[in-house]
């Protein structure tokens, strides 16, 4: 049970899920990028041919690869161009495993919870997740990849209930608007009885999604958890507060401690994030078409 959620309202949700006969099925794509994830020889030229069964998500690709964010100055005229010259093996599966995942899903895209909203923040944090991790020590590092997986996965229980449950999630935003720099969390807790987090979490579950996408989508509200894998939903978490996404004020230094960031890292990183902020924006429009 995530922090914060009562059981009851949760539970009768979940069996609400549970008998809905349009539950999202995982992609066919997310299929096989999950199969290559759980493959530890898989080769860059498998990734490809995979990757160009869907000529829209190898366009997204290829548009990441080429965006300013990433630094690459010369051409990028092919799917492998942005695998070998840009983003790399690892980056290049966790970034389509997140896309063809969240593309299954559709909601309205206004509003502070819509699906332009969600992409944009998605995008954002899934960049500083990345770059926060390859900061990180050799010895605590992260997987590469790994970190922008969860960053754009960890709000996916937004998604979720804005496509099973519009009504429910144009309430949850219309109280949520009304007291500016309430949680949002409290307001779910609410009117759902749970939170994005735990709703997230279960489709993760149900969808057999790495154990550390998991835990980040169920604990990244959670600033007690230090169980297994809490090195990913910390990452989120300075994200988002350098997004302006959390409650506190300040960034706990404990936090910071544990991942063996420096606050002038943190500010790099933001910085560096601010410089291609319009980038995001025209790749997060893409996404929510």
């Amino acid at each position: 049970m995530t922090h914060g959620s009562t059981g009851s309202g949760w539970s009768q949700l979940r069996q609400a899920l549970e008998e809905l006969d349009r539950l999202p099925a995982m992609p066919e794509m997310a299929r096989r990028l999950l199969q290559i994830h759980a493959n530890p020889y898989a080769t860059v030229d498998e990734l490809t041919a995979t990757l160009a069964l869907d000529p829209s998500l190898a366009a997204q690709l290829m548009r990441h690869a080429r965006s300013p964010l990433f630094g690459w100055r010369g051409s990028i005229d092919t799917l492998d161009d942005a695998i070998i010259k840009v983003l790399g093996f690892h980056l290049t599966l966790n970034m389509a495993l997140g896309i063809a995942l969240s593309g299954s899903l559709r909601m309205q895209r206004d509003g502070s919870l819509g699906l332009d909203a969600f992409w944009i923040h998605a995008l954002s944090c899934a960049t500083l997740c990345h770059d926060l991790g390859r900061r990180m020590p050799a010895e605590i590092r992260p997987p590469a990849g790994l970190p922008y997986l969860c960053g754009l996965l960890h709000n996916f229980g937004l998604l979720l209930t804005g496509h099973l449950f519009p009504q429910l999630l144009q309430r949850i935003e219309t109280a949520w608007d009304a007291i500016p720099g309430s949680s949002l969390t409290g307001v779910e807790l609410e009117i759902l009885g749970t939170t994005h987090a735990e709703i997230g979490a279960w489709l993760m579950e149900q969808w057999h999604l790495p154990p550390e996408v998991i835990t980040t989508v169920r604990e990244h509200h959670n600033d007690q958890y230090s169980g297994i894998n809490a090195l990913y939903p910390r990452l989120v978490r300075v994200a988002n507060h350098l997004l302006g996404e959390v409650e506190e004020q300040e960034l706990d230094s404990r936090l910071l401690e544990s991942l063996s960031l420096t606050e002038g890292e943190i500010e790099e990183v933001l910085a560096q994030l601010e410089l291609h902020i319009a980038d995001l924006e025209s790749l997060a429009a893409r996404l929510a078409a």
